[in-house]
């Protein structure tokens, strides 16, 4: 292949490639001092900025004066602290215990307390007060206080 390029071609053409190519690779080693190219330097650890003394407090103290989750209240006891029993979440004790979906059939089964289940279809309402709207394999499709919400049920 050499022998081709070279009797069409000759010196004129093949001797500056050469000495381009081997200035290239002259300016490769200058530029790496001699060594291999290496990768990125390695980042210096991350350290959060350091903040004034009290800066924290300061700005705790104004979110819990604007009253943003309801009445600012001094934490469990501090001076003037009253103790106050959580209400459960659920109002009142109950849980949804099964679906079925067979086609057009639609029933949750829930339970209130140690009370036998109910069988509920859509447009009945749950025992907290939010109306069934939807009963779709894996969600309930609830209307709660005026506003729509799914409600995803695990399936194990």
């Amino acid at each position: 292949m050499i022998d081709r390029l070279w009797a069409r071609f000759g010196w004129p053409v093949i001797l500056p490639l050469l000495a381009g190519l081997l200035a290239l690779l002259a300016g490769i080693v200058v530029a790496s001092g001699g060594q291999p190219p290496k990768g990125p330097p390695a980042a210096a650890e991350w350290k959060p900025p350091e903040l004034p003394a009290g800066v924290l407090q300061k700005h705790a103290r104004a979110i819990a004066a604007k009253g943003l989750w309801g009445t600012a209240a001094p934490p469990p006891g501090a001076p003037g602290a009253v103790a106050v029993e959580k209400a459960p979440l659920t109002q009142p004790d109950w849980r949804i215990i099964g679906m079925a979906v067979n086609g057009p059939t639609r029933v949750v089964y829930v339970q209130v307390g140690k009370e036998p289940f109910m069988e509920l279809s859509i447009g009945d309402k749950l025992p907290g007060g939010a109306e069934i709207k939807g009963i779709e394999p894996g969600r309930l499709l609830l209307l709660v206080d005026g506003k729509r919400r799914v409600l995803a049920l695990d399936e194990r």
